[in-house]
C-alpha cells in the first residue's frame, strides 16, 4: 500500500478547484491546465508541467521552490510566498500578485510576459541577460519599469520593486545639474549573482508631473546609494518622452528615481586672441560648469577636417590653454564641444594672432 505522504497524482485536466492544497507529491502532465478560484497552498512536492490559472483571489504559497511553465492571473489578488519561477509564459489579465518580503516571484530567462491590466504589487525578479520588462507597482498604482541590455551572464537574478514615498535624500548630495528629485516615488533594485548593470526606463507618474514641469528642466534618472549619501545622474537617453524617462547610462542600483535636470544653454564664445593681454586669450564656454561629465573640445578647419588640436577634458579659465592656442594660425575654425552623453555643440570661432 502506498503511503499517503508519497502519493503521486498524475493530473491531465483539472478545472474549477475551489481550493488547491497539496501536502503530498503532485505532478501535472504537459498540456494540462489547472484552474482554481481561490488559494493555492503547497506544503509537499508540486511539479506542474502545464498551466496554472488563478481566478478569484486568495494566497499562493509554497514551502519549496516550484517551477511553472505557464501562469495566468485572470482576476483577483493573490498574496504569494516562497520561490515561484515561471519558465515560459506569465499572463496578467487582471488583478495583482502580492509577494511578501521573503518571496521570490521569478520570470525565467526565456519567459514571455503578456499583460492586460494585471501586475505584480511588490518585487518581481527576472533571470538572465537581455531586455527585461517589469509589470510592477504598489497595491493601488501600476508603475512599470524596463531594463535594457542587462549586462551579465545568464545566471543573474534581478528584482525591482516600487516604493510610493519620499526617498528623503538631502538635496546637497545631488549633482550640480539636478534641481530636485521625486518626493513620491523611487525604485529599489535587488540583484543576486552577477549583475553589471543595465539602462533603465522609469514611468512618469502623475505625482511627478509638477517636478518635471516646473521651470526650464527635463527628466533624468538619478541613482542613489542605499544610505542616501551619494547621488549620480544617469542622464536622459533615447526613448525618453512624457510618459517615461530612459537613463543614458547603466545602473546597478540599489535605488533609482526621477530627477529634474536644468536645461542649460551652452554658449561657445567665438573669438580667441592668444596674445597674452588676458582678454580672450583662450576659449571660454559659458555655463560649462553646469554640464556633467567630461567635455572634449576639438577644432575643424574650413574644409571640415580635424586640425588635430584636441582637448580631451576641457575646463574654463585654464591659463595653460594660452600656449595651446598659440599653435593655431590666424583664421576661422569650427569649435566642436563633445559632451559625455554624445551630444555635440558647434560654433564658428575666429583666432586672431597679433
Amino acid at each position: 500500500m502506498k503511503s499517503l505522504l508519497s502519493l503521486l497524482l498524475s493530473i491531465y485536466s483539472v478545472t474549477g478547484l475551489s481550493q488547491f492544497t497539496n501536502s503530498n507529491t503532485l505532478v501535472s502532465s504537459s498540456g494540462t491546465t489547472v484552474v482554481t478560484n481561490t488559494s493555492v497552498v503547497n506544503t509537499g512536492t508540486l511539479s506542474l508541467q502545464g498551466e496554472l490559472v488563478l481566478n478569484g483571489g486568495g494566497t499562493f504559497t509554497t514551502n519549496s521552490a516550484i517551477r511553472i511553465p505557464g501562469l495566468t492571473l485572470q482576476t483577483g489578488s493573490y498574496a504569494t510566498s516562497g520561490q515561484i519561477t515561471v519558465t515560459d509564459n506569465l499572463t496578467l489579465q487582471s488583478g495583482t500578485f502580492l509577494p511578501d518580503a521573503d518571496a521570490q516571484f521569478i520570470v525565467g530567462p526565456n519567459a514571455v510576459i503578456t499583460r492586460q491590466e494585471g501586475y505584480v504589487a511588490g518585487t518581481l525578479y527576472h533571470q538572465g541577460a537581455g531586455d527585461k520588462f517589469f509589470p510592477i507597482g504598489t497595491a493601488d498604482t501600476y508603475t512599470p519599469v524596463s531594463l535594457t541590455e542587462v549586462q551579465n551572464a545568464t545566471e543573474a537574478l534581478v528584482g525591482i520593486r516600487a516604493v510610493n514615498q519620499d526617498i528623503g535624500i538631502n538635496t546637497a548630495v545631488l549633482p550640480v545639474s539636478i534641481n530636485n528629485v521625486s518626493s513620491d516615488w523611487y525604485w529599489e533594485i535587488l540583484a543576486e549573482n552577477t549583475f553589471n548593470g543595465a539602462r533603465i526606463a522609469l514611468p512618469v507618474l502623475p505625482e511627478d508631473s509638477e517636478l518635471l514641469s516646473s521651470g526650464n528642466v527635463e527628466g533624468v534618472v538619478v541613482e542613489v546609494s542605499d544610505d542616501l549619501s551619494q547621488a549620480n545622474s544617469l542622464g536622459r537617453g533615447s526613448g525618453s518622452d512624457g510618459t517615461q524617462v530612459v537613463s543614458r547610462d547603466i545602473t546597478t542600483g540599489p535605488i533609482v528615481t526621477l530627477g529634474a535636470r536644468n536645461i542649460v544653454q551652452v554658449v561657445i564664445r567665438n573669438l580667441i586672441t592668444p596674445n597674452g593681454d588676458n582678454e580672450n586669450d583662450y576659449l571660454f564656454i559659458e555655463n560649462l560648469e553646469l554640464i556633467e561629465g567630461t567635455k572634449k573640445v576639438y577644432f575643424l578647419d574650413r574644409w571640415g577636417a580635424n586640425t588635430g588640436n584636441n582637448i580631451m577634458d576641457f575646463v574654463n579659465d585654464d591659463p595653460g590653454l594660452t600656449a595651446f592656442f598659440e599653435r593655431f594660425e590666424s583664421g576661422n575654425y569650427i569649435c566642436v564641444l563633445q559632451l559625455e552623453d554624445g551630444r555635440k555643440i558647434k560654433q564658428p570661432v575666429t583666432i586672431l594672432k597679433e
